[in-house]
């Protein structure tokens, strides 16, 4: 009886995608904050869901070396213009 073979010598079963997201961290945030820019996750902070999945976003983020504030949806704010702002009354570009 011969083996099967259950993958490929190419599959990489998942293990680059914490990789892949820190690139596209990267990739996205410099093309449209720059390299100062603040990238803002919102959710529902206080659902159990929210908080399982938070070091999923937060990790990539903080390794692709950019700044991150987590926001509560309930606590963004509009301008009188119509940006999105947090807190302290800084945009949210992304």
């Amino acid at each position: 009886m011969q083996k099967r073979a259950d993958t490929t010598s190419d599959a990489d079963q998942y293990n680059s995608l914490h990789e892949q997201l820190i690139a596209g961290w990267k990739e996205i945030v410099q093309k449209t904050l720059g390299p100062t820019g603040a990238l803002h996750l919102a959710g529902d902070l206080g659902s159990p869901e929210a908080q399982a999945r938070s070091p999923i976003w937060k990790t990539p983020a903080r390794q692709a070396g950019l700044t991150h504030d987590v926001i509560a949806m309930e606590n963004i704010g509009r301008t009188p213009k119509g940006a999105f702002v947090d807190l302290s009354n800084k945009e949210i570009a992304l």
